[in-house]
Formats: C-alpha cells, sequence, structure tokens
C-alpha cells in the first residue's frame, strides 16, 4: 500500500499538485506502451533457443551410431547413409544449402553452426546471427530430413520469428 500512496502522491506532484485522485493514480501506473518487450525475457528466449539448439547438435554428432556421416554423401564416404542424390531439392540454390559432401566440409559447417549457436547465446550482434543461424539450422535439417521431427520444425519456426525481434 506504501507504493501506491507513493506513486499516487508522485502523479498529484505531476499533475500540478492538486488531489487528481483516481485519474492522476492510473496515469501513474498506466505502462507507457502496452506492447513493450521485456529485454530480459527475449534474452532468456534465445538463452533457451540456443541450450536446445547445442544439446541437438551434441544428440546428432554423438548418439547415432555412425555420427557426422549421415550429413556426407556416398560418393566421399563409404559409410554415409544417404545418397548425394537423394534430394527432393533440385533447383540450384536448394542444391547447394543441402549439399552433402565430404567429411571435412561437414566438420566445418558442424564448427560454424556451433559457433553460431553460441553468439546467438550470447547475444552477440543478434540483428545479423539469427538470420544466418536460420539458414544454417535448414541446411543442417535440410541434409538429412529423414531424422528430422516435430521438434525440429518448432525450432525452424522460433529461430525465424526470433529473426524480427530487436
Amino acid at each position: 500500500q506504501r507504493h501506491l500512496r507513493e506513486a499516487a502522491a508522485a502523479a498529484a506532484v505531476a499533475h500540478g499538485g492538486g488531489g487528481g485522485g483516481v485519474r492522476a493514480l492510473l496515469a501513474a501506473l498506466a505502462p507507457r506502451n502496452p506492447f513493450h518487450l521485456h529485454v530480459g525475457a527475449l534474452a532468456a528466449l534465445r538463452v533457451a533457443l540456443a541450450a536446445v539448439m547445442l544439446f541437438d547438435t551434441y544428440l546428432r554428432l554423438c548418439s547415432f551410431p555412425f555420427g557426422i556421416h549421415y550429413y556426407t554423401s556416398s560418393d566421399y564416404d563409404e559409410m554415409a547413409a544417404i545418397d548425394v542424390s537423394d534430394t527432393p531439392h533440385g533447383a540450384l540454390p536448394h542444391r547447394i544449402l543441402f549439399y552433402r559432401g565430404p567429411l571435412w566440409l561437414q566438420y566445418v559447417l558442424w564448427t560454424i553452426h556451433i559457433f553460431l549457436c553460441l553468439a546467438f547465446m550470447v547475444g552477440y550482434r543478434t540483428g545479423c546471427i539469427t538470420p544466418v543461424l536460420f539458414l544454417s539450422e535448414i541446411a543442417r535439417q535440410g541434409r538429412t530430413d529423414i531424422f528430422n521431427d516435430a521438434g525440429d520444425k518448432i525450432v525452424r519456426n522460433l529461430l525465424f520469428w526470433c529473426c524480427f525481434l530487436p
């Protein structure tokens, strides 16, 4: 109650000193912008989403019997599970984005993806990092459609909407 009395007194002073009553109290307590995004909530969303992506990366690299070999093509790796021509995408941008190449290329792409997740987690240049991470996540999931589930779609959708957050 003390907090409400102090707010009412501050509102009364701000509105010319007189008793403004309930109207002054409501003016003092009303938020200035009802569509304001809390910075801490956005940071918590980014940290949680990046943690989910890093954990998914760990599971994909370590839990499968062949690990990263699922992401290579059989032209370069005899342990590969998917042929390079096993893609439903025929357009040139899709063939580049979902390219399954040699094992060293997959290590480079996974390392870049991990660094993008870490940068997203700590909030480093999120306006630039988030769309690049979104494309990296799409490419990573697109290289192995047979292992994706609904959780991957949720992560993709959340990353898409994070592209528009401040």
